[in-house]
């Protein structure tokens, strides 16, 4: 299972679930509830919680036609409320979700992308 996700409070939960429970080869972020800033450093911090070496990867910062909205109004500013986030142990695997995505395409036999967030990741 691959994640494209925009990592708010809602994604958060579905990626701590994901790594415990699937075989999670990858997490690719993409702007949405908050600028991919956010949503990257939140998609790190839940694979480090984690426990699990997950592969982290950056993805589109805008969306390709329409204005940029988030919902941090409701998210928050970082996008995880008032959680604090802990001090991170690594940095991104790459700002290519998109190469990630069609690699692990090409190398995973059966692979269930599961796109939580905007599709731009999915788009390009």
């Amino acid at each position: 299972m691959l994640i494209d996700c925009d990592p708010g409070l809602d994604d958060a939960i579905a990626l701590l679930a994901a790594a415990q429970l699937t075989d999670l080869v990858g997490i690719t972020t993409v702007n949405g509830n908050v600028g991919i800033e956010h949503t990257t450093h939140n998609a790190l911090a839940v694979a480090q919680v984690s426990g699990r070496e997950i592969p982290v990867h950056r993805g589109a910062e805008r969306p390709l036609i329409a204005p940029t909205i988030d919902a941090a109004y409701v998210h928050g500013p970082t996008g995880l409320g008032s959680v604090e986030i802990p001090d991170l142990d690594r940095d991104i695997d790459s700002d290519d979700a998109v190469g990630f995505i069609l690699d692990m395409a090409r190398s995973v036999d059966d692979l269930q992308l599961v796109a939580v967030g905007p599709l731009t990741n999915i788009a390009l």
